[in-house]
């Protein structure tokens, strides 16, 4: 499900579009210039069991967003 915020965009904020798990929208994410996946993750109460993509690519939770990036968030698949 993608969602949109609407409060004004402050100096030093940036947005991220970002699909969670399996929901057909996205939502728009403020989130502070340079802030990581870790970071996103702890601004949508999201932490075990997930990986996030963007571009076909796992991304560590230390990596940084940018303004504009679109990721996915994914359950992660266990097998044996």
């Amino acid at each position: 499900m993608w969602f949109t915020s609407s409060p004004p965009w402050g100096e030093g904020r940036m947005r991220v579009r970002v699909r969670v798990l399996e929901e057909l929208e996205e939502r728009e994410v403020e989130l502070p210039e340079g802030s990581t996946v870790r970071e996103l993750l702890s601004a949508l109460g999201l932490r075990e069991g997930i990986v996030v993509v963007r571009e076909r690519r796992v991304l560590r939770e230390e990596e940084r967003l940018a303004e504009g990036d679109r990721v996915r968030i994914l359950p992660v698949a266990i097998g044996g």
